[in-house]
């Protein structure tokens, strides 16, 4: 187990290392930890469950990695979760019930990704962030944001990628006569899962360069309210 006998551990660190893979076991020990960085690694898939023990947890940050889609159950168990950066990867799918446990979640930082489709969101989200994405624009695309309007950061410049003749355009400047120009809105089946993104999925679960508990050093942890690991992969 990689962070054993942590319990009174508040703040884990783990940014920028070539950390590729996460495991439940790691989080299990840290009863009180409310902040949990895992920024800029190469971590392509969130297990479902995987922070099912960190019930305190009040932000969470995932950002530059790699991650393709969400699946269900992804934050399971997080019912103080406050802030969630997902900005910087590649996600190009979300569940639909995925934040669905995240009941008081204020920020969500889902720019620069690859998303089309909006997810489907929980009302208590305050400051969202979704520009630098590939929104296919239609007339349900410009419903959705609408009441979210005084909640998105950087309205505009969430712009449309496609289609052609609204390439560029501010998703938010669509008008109901536009529409008759639009394809029809995406088959909720846009959120489900490709099967080769499933694949994927057990395909990252058992991928990794290392476990982390042999990566570590020997020696005892510093068991402070600070625990900082930088560059722990070379």
């Amino acid at each position: 187990m990689a962070f054993s006998g942590l319990l009174l551990l508040d703040e884990l660190i783990l940014t920028n290392n070539s950390l590729d893979i996460l495991r439940r076991s790691w989080f299990s020990e840290m009863p009180i930890l409310s902040k949990l960085f895992l920024g800029a690694n190469r971590i392509a898939y969130l297990p479902p469950r995987t922070f099912e023990n960190l019930a305190k947890l009040d932000e969470l940050v995932v950002s530059s990695n790699l991650i393709q889609y969400l699946p269900m159950d992804t934050f399971y168990g997080l019912p103080l979760l406050t802030k969630l950066d997902l900005s910087s990867n590649k996600i190009m799918f979300i569940n639909h019930e995925v934040f669905q446990p995240l009941q008081t979640l204020k920020h969500l930082l889902l720019f620069q990704n690859r998303l089309s489709v909006l997810p489907i969101l929980p009302g208590s989200v305050n400051f969202l962030f979704l520009h630098k994405n590939p929104w296919e624009c239609n007339c349900q695309l410009a419903r959705s944001m609408e009441p979210l309007m005084a909640k998105i950061q950087y309205l505009d410049d969430i712009v449309c990628d496609r289609p052609p003749n609204f390439a560029g355009h501010q998703v938010m400047s669509i008008r109901p006569g536009d529409c008759v120009s639009l394809p029809p809105s995406p088959s909720p089946t846009t959120h489900l899962l490709p099967s080769a993104l499933l694949n994927l999925s057990f395909f990252y679960g058992f991928l990794g360069k290392c476990y982390l508990s042999t990566c570590l050093k020997a020696g005892p942890f510093d068991k402070s309210k600070r625990f900082e690991l930088i560059n722990l992969v070379s």
